[in-house]
């Protein structure tokens, strides 16, 4: 790693204070370690509290062709953490941002800064007696919103595709420029958090899954408490009725009957890893492992329906059960009968760490703190996971027989296929393939990346291509068929001529090498 300019670092200081420019070894090693290999080092952490700060960072950047790589929480475990893309690079660390800068109960929307978490958001409304909720994540309470918007990350709940339901990104750009998105270029535009389109071409998407800008201020859309929530739970015998269940619910959300109900599915893997019932004792980890001897069913699934009344609620209740029961079988609850459970839960905005107790599959020993605490981190206690995601068609046959493909694929490297699956807009499936490992394991951080280059390659070659990347993945996927290498390209060197933000981060086709080291940053685990 070569080391940082001296007249940056005396600048960062200068901007920042002594203090939020952090150099200490242990500190930028702990940045630098995610949840499998990598090789990319940490050259700095940067902790700005504004976005003066944010802009005076970045121009200090460009000006000694520093490589930044912005993070909102850092929780974006079995994808990266806070690896950066280049050997390096300076941490972007946005967490001191945690403001909530405005909220509306009428409009159902809240503004805030990247470091505000999911936690936050959620003890905010309930401090205020608020009816609306936030659709959350299966992952971290305390992970960035911005963060997973920015991700295109989904959660759980009504407007759970969150980038598709926030407005007025401030943003700032990599020579210190700063610039709105939408309505809110005009001074006193009232519509600015609540209208996405604005007037003119619409920039929002530039900054999702790019290295074009730094977002620093989103607002989202928030939820009414329904007058009646049900949620419905799903058995399912074997793929064939995984198939059904998977055809019927296309059917019935192409017709409107299902409205914001999402559902999610996962393997009896999945299920029990978060139980972290790894046979340890059992002479044949394999076969101890199959659905039969765990008594659960191969798959599992659950959704949730949100309804202005009860009658809506039952009429919605008797189209799934007719559509379901061919296939799985099923049971209901609702708020009528259990309203503490399902108002304490996910499916009502409630954040819990409770599936981060997955991430330790492999690792011996209870997970570190209570069981909903912050405490978890699995990139300090030396978890491994590794995700690849992709998506699908909503067609239960195919769909089928290519996840039997993959699950096939990670068994063949000595893994076991942990699988969850989340229906959206009723026609794709979002699938979550997660390698669980024990990292402190001699050559299993080898094996599971071999065993994410080929589940990668298996998909791309059946056609399902990832809607997100982990680290590895970068430089991984073919070269576009059209001209799109090109155009980002142009845009890059309009927006980041010194090619300082992230560079190499969702770059599809032959990448520069950043302005301070020579190390291409899909080579981190070759």
């Amino acid at each position: 790693m070569k080391p940082l300019p001296p007249e940056a670092l005396a600048a960062w200081r200068a901007a920042l204070g002594d203090e939020q420019v952090v150099v200490d070894p242990p500190a930028l090693q702990r940045a630098g370690t995610a949840t499998f290999a990598t090789q990319a080092g940490v050259a700095a952490l940067l902790r700005p509290a504004s976005t003066a700060q944010v802009q005076a960072c970045l121009r200090v950047a460009t000006a000694h062709g520093v490589p930044v790589h912005p993070v909102s929480r850092g929780r974006n475990w079995g994808l990266g953490s806070r690896v950066p893309t280049v050997d390096g690079a300076v941490l972007l660390d946005l967490g001191r941002m945690a403001h909530i800068l405005a909220f509306d109960e009428d409009l159902a929307c809240i503004t805030v800064e990247p470091g505000v978490t999911f936690r936050q958001v959620h003890d905010f409304l309930r401090e205020r007696g608020s009816n609306l909720f936030c659709a959350v994540i299966g992952g971290a309470a305390e992970a960035s919103l911005i963060g997973n918007a920015l991700e295109r990350g989904d959660g759980v709940g009504p407007l759970r595709q969150r980038a598709e339901h926030a407005a007025a990104m401030e943003v700032v750009l990599a020579d210190g420029q700063r610039i709105e998105t939408g309505l809110g270029r005009w001074l006193g535009a009232l519509a600015t958090p609540v209208h996405r389109a604005g007037l003119g071409p619409g920039l929002d998407g530039l900054f999702a899954q790019s290295s074009l800008g730094v977002v620093t201020r989103m607002s989202f859309w928030l939820t009414p408490r329904p007058a009646f929530l049900q949620v419905f739970t799903l058995d399912m015998a074997n793929d064939s009725a995984l198939a059904g269940a998977l055809d019927a619910l296309r059917r019935l959300g192409q017709q409107g009957a299902l409205g914001e109900a999402g559902f999610t599915f996962w393997n009896h893997i999945k299920f029990i890893a978060r139980q972290r019932r790894y046979p340890w004792d059992a002479p044949n980890a394999a076969a101890a492992l199959r659905p039969e001897a765990l008594g659960v069913p191969p798959w599992q699934g659950s959704g949730a329906h949100y309804a202005a009344s009860r009658a809506l609620g039952q009429a919605t209740r008797e189209l799934v059960l007719a559509a379901l029961q061919p296939w799985a079988k099923v049971a209901v609850f609702d708020t009528d009968t259990h309203g503490p459970e399902l108002a304490a839960s996910l499916f009502m905005g409630v954040p819990s760490n409770l599936n981060l107790a997955s991430t330790y599959w492999r690792k011996r020993g209870p997970v570190p703190g209570p069981p909903d605490s912050p405490d978890p981190d699995p990139d300090r206690d030396g978890c491994g996971v590794l995700f690849i995601c992709p998506v699908l068609p909503l067609q239960g046959a195919p769909a089928v027989r290519a996840l039997a493909q993959v699950e096939a694929l990670i068994r063949h490297h000595g893994l076991e296929p942990n699988l969850g699956m989340h229906i959206d807009a009723h026609r794709t499936l979002l699938v979550y393939i997660a390698l669980m490992y024990d990292r402190e394991a001699p050559g299993e951080d080898a094996r599971a990346l071999a065993c994410h280059d080929a589940v990668l390659e298996l998909l791309i070659t059946l056609g399902h291509y990832p809607f997100r990347l982990a680290l590895p993945a970068h430089g991984r996927l073919p070269a576009p068929a059209d001209d799109t290498v090109a155009v980002m390209s142009a845009l890059k060197a309009a927006l980041d001529p010194a090619r300082v933000l992230s560079p190499g981060r969702y770059e599809f086709g032959p990448v520069q090498n950043s302005p301070q080291d020579d190390t291409h940053p899909t080579q981190a685990h070759d």
